[in-house]
């Protein structure tokens, strides 16, 4: 991926997570120019980011007002996150005839990781381990479709990362919650690991929905 692309999914992040936690509200424009300061950048890689939020439905483009914002609401995060769970469970149910006993020591290590930066409260770090948790997880599900399904969520869904700061008594749950998808895909249970790891999902991201504040009205 090229420095230009980069630049441009940074500020479809950030202009997503905006929306998500509502310093954007539904009917605000967005000003291109702000954006481009906030993001220190030129506004052509804005203007692209724009353009791909609103082919998913977020803002409206038009000539003379430019980009205002039609929002992300709590329902349309929820289904995400149901959709999420479904997937996630069932990449689960696939990776526990492929893990080796060597990769679920290595997902065991990073889960370990995760704890400690829940420890120092280190939200960003323990995200990332969290995504590079999962990720290694399905990397072993032979059916690539279902891995580029769980991918283009997480790219499209990535400012959720946030949501480990505004719900911290989930994490040593979610800790926890790993250790056992763990234990069951070492004991090849196939429904119990595909259950708990698409509840796991859900469970988490409607608790970090309850959490953003409800839209203001206008």
């Amino acid at each position: 991926m090229n420095k230009a692309q980069s630049k441009v999914d940074e500020i479809y992040n950030f202009i997503l997570s905006e929306i998500a936690q509502r310093h954007y509200q539904s009917g605000d424009r967005i000003i291109i120019s702000q954006v481009a300061k906030a993001c220190k950048t030129s506004e052509i890689p804005v203007r692209e980011a724009l353009r791909r939020i609103e082919s998913e439905g977020y803002i409206q483009m038009t000539a003379n007002k430019g980009a205002t914002v039609i929002g992300i609401t709590k329902d349309q995060l929820r289904n995400i996150a149901e959709i999420s769970g479904v997937l996630e469970g069932y990449a689960t149910r696939c990776a526990v005839d492929y893990l080796s006993p060597a990769a679920i020591r290595d997902l065991r290590r990073i889960n370990e990781e995760m704890y400690q930066a829940y420890i120092v409260h280190d939200d960003q770090n323990y995200a990332e381990l969290n995504h590079r948790f999962h990720k290694s997880l399905f990397s072993v599900v032979p059916n690539t479709a279902i891995q580029e399904m769980i991918e283009q969520l997480w790219q499209r869904w990535i400012y959720t990362a946030g949501a480990f700061s505004m719900v911290p008594r989930r994490l040593p749950t979610s800790y926890k919650e790993h250790l056992e998808i763990l234990d069951l895909i070492e004991q090849k249970k196939f429904d119990e690991a595909e259950t708990l790891a698409r509840n796991h999902k859900i469970h988490f991201l409607n608790t970090w929905i309850e959490e953003i504040p409800d839209s203001k009205e206008h």
